[in-house]
Formats: C-alpha cells, sequence, structure tokens
C-alpha cells in the first residue's frame, strides 16, 4: 500500500485524503520508531538470554563464556487476509 491506496480508502470512506509527501514523512517517522524499538528489544533480549546462561553456567576462569549472543525472531505473516500466531524466536551463541 502507499499513498495512493491510502487516499483511495479515505475516498470510500467519505474522508478528506493526505498530501503523498506528507504520508511519505508520516511513514518513515512511523518506521523509525518501530525501528528504534526493535533495537532495545533485541539488544534486551540478548542481555537476558545472557543473564540467564551466566546463573546455569557460572563463568570458567578459562573463558568458555559465550562471546556473543544473537537473538532473532520471527513474528506473524499476513498472507492473503490471514494473520499467523506463531512466533518463533533463535538464540546463538559464539563461544571463545
Amino acid at each position: 500500500m502507499g499513498a495512493t491506496c491510502f487516499n483511495n480508502f479515505c475516498e470510500v470512506m467519505d474522508l478528506s485524503g493526505m498530501n503523498p509527501r506528507s504520508f511519505l514523512q508520516l511513514v518513515k517517522s512511523i518506521y523509525k520508531s518501530t525501528d528504534d524499538i526493535l533495537k532495545y528489544a533485541f539488544s534486551n533480549a540478548a542481555e537476558r538470554v545472557r543473564s540467564e546462561h551466566k546463573k546455569l553456567n557460572p563463568l570458567e576462569e578459562d573463558g568458555g563464556s559465550p562471546l556473543d549472543i544473537e537473538v532473532s525472531y520471527d513474528g506473524s505473516w499476513l498472507t492473503r487476509g490471514h494473520t499467523s500466531n506463531v512466533g518463533i524466536g533463535f538464540i546463538r551463541a559464539d563461544w571463545s
């Protein structure tokens, strides 16, 4: 979808539309906000995984702790009007 689809929808609903340039600025603003939130959430998830790992496996003196922990999520996909409620999380650790 884009500004044209949004304006077509507004026309059908008897609402005033939006200038395409204004629409694009709004979309960019929303994208930046959600991108910042995602970065915070992924960073927080990685830190929580690291702290849980430390509780279960106390760090060894020989450097046997993970150097990097990556956390990745795949959320619901919108396909032909259907929303999946399935989410998958994956955790990968690079060991020294």
